[in-house]
């Protein structure tokens, strides 16, 4: 059976770009996702785009927050997924995604899978990021070491990430 992947979008003041963050979660095809959106009390465009795709969001909420981590944690409070990741509004999920990174925590047996991550500007994409770390435990020297690792390249773009929600408690 596919695992349930949870995924929340904090956002505030993001009504030029969450519709397309809630489409490429929705248009997946992906048999059992969670979306949680929190908003942090918009008063532009953002809350009317979301209530749009209310009915197939499993949990929406719009009121003041204290940013972009206390959202991502009332949402992380909420999410029964086995495997979790947030997704910034301004954000978007490949097609085909969530069957990847499902297929690939099944396959590992990882508790972090990074996929790939493409930059775009002005509908071109400009950059395409995979990450560069070895397979196995993540060594903190190597978090810790800007210029010989994150500056190389071995580092990760939040979009690209998913964990499991057992690695979520344990951080």
């Amino acid at each position: 059976p596919w695992p349930r992947i949870s995924i929340i979008t904090p956002s505030f003041r993001q009504g030029a770009f969450i519709e397309e963050a809630i489409l490429s979660v929705l248009n997946q095809g992906y048999p059992d996702v969670e979306h949680i959106v929190i908003d942090g009390g918009s008063t532009d465009e953002t809350v009317p785009v979301i209530n749009r795709y209310r009915d197939r969001l499993a949990y929406v909420v719009s009121e003041p927050d204290r940013g972009q981590s206390h959202a991502i944690n009332k949402g992380m409070e909420r999410a029964t997924g086995e495997i979790v990741t947030w997704l910034n509004s301004d954000d978007r999920l490949a097609s085909g995604a969530l069957a990847g990174i499902a297929m690939a925590f099944h396959t590992s047996g990882a508790d972090m899978v990074a996929g790939i991550c493409e930059l775009w500007r002005d509908g071109n994409m400009t950059e395409r990021h995979i990450t560069s770390c070895e397979d196995g435990p993540l060594p903190l020297e190597d978090l810790l070491d800007l210029d010989g690792c994150w500056n190389a390249g071995q580092f990760f773009y939040q979009p690209e990430v998913f964990f499991t929600r057992e690695l979520w408690s344990r951080a």
